[in-house]
């Protein structure tokens, strides 16, 4: 098992800016800092949880996560300036093996469905 620092007692909130400079606010239920280069995503999510926010702290250049089971979010990539760079989505249901490899460090999960359209996504700020 993989040893992740979860903080879930301080809520924390993120900030998304759009492309027409409103803002997205969302609170977080977790936040997951590690420096683990592979992450078996399945032991550090509870799938009541809306929003987590994964914080990866190696200085390795990719990070491997395993989201078998992980299902149903939406994957929100950002890079070092917190700058939204791409998606990705976990939505099998069929049970099948799913691991999806990563050069970001900052990834904000939310459950899918939601209604936020990712190509008006510029970048994250959270406290």
């Amino acid at each position: 098992m993989i040893t992740m620092k979860t903080k879930t007692n301080n809520k924390v909130s993120v900030e998304l800016t759009l492309n027409d400079e409103t803002t997205v606010t969302l609170i977080v239920d977790s936040l997951i800092e590690t420096e683990h280069t592979f992450l078996d995503m399945k032991s550090a999510i509870n799938f009541k949880q809306k929003v987590l926010l994964l914080k990866i702290r190696h200085s390795k250049t990719n990070t491997i996560m395993d989201l078998t089971h992980v299902v149903p979010y939406v994957l929100l990539f950002f890079n070092e300036k917190y700058e939204f760079r791409g998606a990705s989505y976990s939505l099998n249901k069929g049970g099948a093996s799913y691991m999806l490899q990563t050069e970001y460090k900052t990834i904000l999960f939310i459950k899918y469905p939601n209604n936020l359209r990712l190509n008006n996504i510029e970048k994250l700020s959270y406290e």
